[in-house]
């Protein structure tokens, strides 16, 4: 094996792509970086509406690794089941987004609130928090858990965050993807050993 950073590199995108759900991986140039960046703390601002602020700190993790890799996803991309996206109240998950049917239904059935087909804020958190308004929560976005992160051979403290709409047309744009599809990206982050 050979232990320049290309070559390790190399197969590092080589198991990324094998991913099921991964379409293409680049290696992002540090501009690039700075670019995307600057993207997603503009979008950190606007997070729904205006109506709270909202902290990537998947990005900002994947951003901060000396290694960031941009991939693009497809449908067959499979996310986390909850724990992604999350309202926090002084400190508090009074919301998250959950991907499992039968547990959005027993949230329902047990009084929480389901927004969309995808978050829950919990009654019973709103509460006791006496929450009044949501706009007195921050949106926190967190890294991906997904399992095959941690198989990527030659890495360390690798970390996989998923980008805001407008982040995501910045590293579309970068790697020449046409947006009129159903893809998505993330990005990979991560030290060499």
């Amino acid at each position: 094996m050979d232990d320049k950073p290309e070559t390790k590199i190399k197969e590092i995108i080589d198991y990324i792509r094998s991913v099921k759900g991964i379409k293409d991986v680049r290696l992002l140039k540090d501009g690039e970086k700075r670019k995307i960046g600057l993207s997603e703390k503009d979008a950190e601002k606007l997070v729904l509406m205006g109506l709270m602020p909202g902290i990537n700190y998947g990005i900002r993790e994947a951003l901060a690794r000396s290694f960031t890799l941009a991939g693009i996803t497809t449908e067959e991309f499979e996310w986390p089941i909850r724990g992604t996206v999350k309202f926090l109240y002084r400190g508090v998950v009074v919301g998250e987004e959950v991907r499992d049917n039968a547990e959005l239904k027993q949230f329902k059935k047990d009084g929480d609130k389901v927004i969309g087909d995808s978050f829950v804020l919990f009654a019973d958190k709103i509460r006791v928090c006496g929450l009044k308004n949501l706009n007195e929560c921050t949106l926190i976005i967190d890294s991906l858990d997904l399992s095959w992160i941690r198989e990527i051979p030659y890495t360390k403290y690798a970390v996989i965050g998923s980008p805001s709409p407008p982040t995501d047309l910045c590293i579309k744009k970068f790697l020449n993807i046409d947006n009129t599809g159903r893809l998505g990206s993330v990005l990979i982050g991560f030290e060499i050993i």
